[in-house]
């Protein structure tokens, strides 16, 4: 609060803005084109349009047709001190018009030529109002004033310019006090209220009976007890009153929470008689709060800075170093006074030095406003130190310069170099892993990555492979009966849900070959998208294996029951047949026979084995005895074919690689495959246990030997 005389103050551009705006007139600035390139406030309310929508349109955009035909066609004032004025009318948004009195300056640029004009436009639609209704009245009718002679016509003419002038300073001032966003209260020498707008009963919520007391000292009473420091307020109204040339301009907090800024100056006619005293009051409430806001965000913008966050510099338009901040010189480990003023680039390692030198140089052009590198800076003690830095274009005092920030990235980078190098040994370890990796996208449907595994497993290359999905390669599953899509599916949901999702699969790869695998799904964390990591085990050699072992146990099992019941026959050729049923239908062959050898001297017409006991499938042919009957001893190529029983091994033959006799005997018995084991008794062989295969060739495996082998020994 102050009480001063006149003075000359500096305004800065956010005040002028804020006077223009509060001015009751409107403001408008055109191009030397007639274009508008400035409005205010007021202008902008006065045509009901926001500034926005009328600037850069032509000022005669927003006039009747009759106005427009009757503008001038250029300004003909060329001094910046020349001023024009008239009165012009506006087309409104709403289609109606408004009445208004014009005063135009122009405006020169650097060189003296003329580049548009500021025009202050004043609301005349009070004026025109009341100057309708008195040209109605017939105490001031121009034509009477005419009748009644020359002499006096000069006098009326005088008279009505008088009153002309008295009503439009009325008519202003009426305008002036409804459109004000300011309190006003028009006090005279003896303290008694001349005048007051809505907008002061508004602010101070004074009782219609008390304003119309027109007593200043009642009203001072009331409002004293709204405000804080009721004390002071009132000394202050007193010392202006005793002051009648002291002009006060303060805030008053008042006990609502509200704060208003009070403005009082004396008033002069021309004649500098004085008549009163002006108040002005307007709620600054907002304006107070947004300004302790801005006051908190600058102590706590500055703490910003100077906390040890980041480091922050301002560069020059020379390149050096106007300021750093503690974080900055720390990261460096120099004090302030060494680095300011010295060139940014010196700080800058040796390796970046060039690529730092070109951004910097792009910003002093025309190139971006902000930008953001990763680089080294240099300390003291020579160490190199990552960074982040980020720059942007700005002003300080009044010069261009970078505002920029250092981040201290090296942990970060340590830790990013660890976790790539960790990203590429697990990368290794996975292209080099035995088992087959895939990337499986649910929604595309198709593999994204694969391993070196996965290409040998599906036959494919990798590119080939990442074109396709697993239900490309993937058979059927006959023993669940649900299609393989279903299947699959299911098996999606539950990896996508967390589970755990483990099973086996057929598979046919891009060569046709065939086999099984054991596929396991586990879900990847990804931002977009749905994806699966797969890892898949080749077990079809595993479940041979496991097939070929469960065949072993089923023959060894049926050579079980088939010795029972030998053992439970009363004879052996009560219990043969039944035995050598069971072992036929667990070997799944069409025949078993049980041979034994001749006992006599060889001779060309003794057969060389005899048939002991005998079992066949149904739909083989028939065994006639008089095939073997045709088999002699004495034949060389029969003893040899059969000399390995004799030393205790197994005689594998096939039909299509037989010849001679041996060939001869197994196309009339119908064989295509043939296997015999010794029959051993007391240490010698007696015969052999054979079995025939009519309808297929077969690959005998050493299980089924090793089964057959046993049930001779039984026999």
């Amino acid at each position: 609060m102050s009480i001063q005389g006149p003075t000359s103050v500096q305004l800065s551009d956010e005040q002028c803005r804020l006077i223009v705006d509060s001015l009751d007139e409107g403001i408008v600035v055109v191009d030397e084109k007639q274009n508008l390139t400035f409005v205010n406030l007021v202008f902008a309310r006065m045509l009901g349009y926001v500034a926005g929508d009328i600037l850069g349109h032509a000022a005669a955009e927003f006039v009747d047709d009759a106005t427009r035909h009757s503008m001038p066609e250029g300004i003909e004032l060329r001094n910046a001190e020349d001023s024009q004025r008239y009165e012009h009318t506006w087309l409104r948004k709403n289609g109606t018009t408004i009445p208004t009195a014009i005063t135009l300056r122009p405006t020169f640029d650097r060189e003296h030529r003329y580049s548009g004009s500021v025009r202050i436009i004043s609301d005349l639609s009070d004026f025109k109002r009341t100057q309708g209704l008195r040209d109605q009245s017939p105490n001031i009718d121009a034509s009477g004033a005419l009748e009644r002679g020359q002499g006096s016509v000069g006098l009326n003419s005088a008279r009505i310019l008088a009153e002309e002038q008295r009503d439009f300073s009325a008519a202003v001032y009426s305008a002036v006090q409804r459109a004000s966003l300011d309190g006003i209260l028009l006090v005279d020498s003896q303290q008694k209220i001349i005048s007051y707008n809505q907008r002061f009963i508004d602010i101070w919520g004074i009782p219609p009976e008390l304003i119309a007391s027109k007593s200043d000292t009642r009203l001072l009473e009331v409002v004293r007890e709204q405000v804080v420091e009721p004390e002071a307020f009132a000394a202050q109204v007193k010392a202006l009153y005793a002051r009648i040339d002291g002009i006060s301009s303060d805030e008053i907090p008042l006990k609502d929470g509200r704060t208003l800024n009070r403005y009082s100056a004396p008033v002069r006619l021309d004649d500098g008689s004085y008549i009163g005293r002006v108040w002005f009051f307007r709620d600054v409430t907002e304006r107070r709060v947004a300004k302790e806001r801005m006051s908190e965000d600058a102590t706590q913008f500055r703490a910003l800075v100077e906390q040890q966050i980041a480091g922050i510099f301002i560069v020059k338009g020379d390149g050096t170093l106007a300021y750093v901040n503690p974080r900055f010189v720390e990261l460096l480990g120099y004090t302030p006074s060494e680095v300011l003023g010295r060139p940014f680039i010196d700080v800058i390692a040796d390796k970046d030095k060039a690529k730092v030198g070109n951004a910097v140089a792009e910003h002093w052009k025309v190139g971006p406003l902000t930008t953001q590198t990763i680089t080294a800076i240099k300390r003291k003690d020579g160490e190199l130190v990552d960074v982040l830095a980020h720059a942007s274009v700005a002003s300080y005092q009044g010069k261009p310069a970078l505002i920029g920030l250092l981040v201290d990235i090296t942990a970060q980078k340590r830790a990013t170099d660890l976790l790539r190098t960790s990203e590429e040994r697990f990368r290794l370890l996975v292209e080099q892993a035995p088992d087959a990796i895939v990337i499986y996208d649910v929604d595309a449907d198709r593999f994204v990555d694969a391993n070196k595994s996965a290409t040998a497993l599906f036959g494919c290359s990798r590119d080939k492979l990442l074109e396709v999905g697993p239900l490309h390669f993937f058979l059927p599953d006959p023993p669940d009966e649900h299609s393989l899509g279903v299947s699959f599916q299911e098996h999606n949901k539950r990896a996508l849900a967390g589970l755990a999702s483990v099973f086996e699969r057929r598979f046919r790869d891009a060569r046709g070959s065939e086999g099984t695998c054991e596929v396991t799904l586990a879900r990847l964390p990804t931002v977009t998208g749905r994806l699966l990591r797969g890892s898949l085990v080749d077990i079809t050699e595993r479940r041979k294996n496991e097939l070929a072992l469960a065949y072993r146990d089923r023959v060894l099992h049926a050579v079980t029951l088939g010795v029972a019941v030998l053992v439970a026959a009363p004879n052996l050729a009560a219990g043969m047949p039944q035995a050598l049923q069971t072992a036929a239908k667990a070997l799944l062959v069409d025949r078993i026979l049980i041979l034994e050898r001749c006992s006599v001297a060889a001779t060309a017409t003794v057969p060389a084995v005899a048939l002991a006991y005998a079992w066949q499938a149904a739909g083989v042919p028939v065994l006639g005895t008089e095939i073997l009957s045709r088999i002699s001893a004495g034949s060389e190529e029969f003893d040899a074919w059969l000399r390995p029983l004799l030393e205790g091994k197994p005689v594998i033959s096939y039909a299509a690689t037989s010849a001679g006799v041996v060939g001869q005997i197994m196309r009339e018995m119908h064989n295509l495959s043939t296997l015999l084991v010794p029959i051993v008794v007391a240490g010698k062989c007696w015969g052999h246990l054979g079995v025939d295969d009519c309808k297929a060739e077969r690959q005998w495996t050493p299980v089924e030997i090793d089964t057959l082998v046993t049930l001779a020994q039984v026999i």
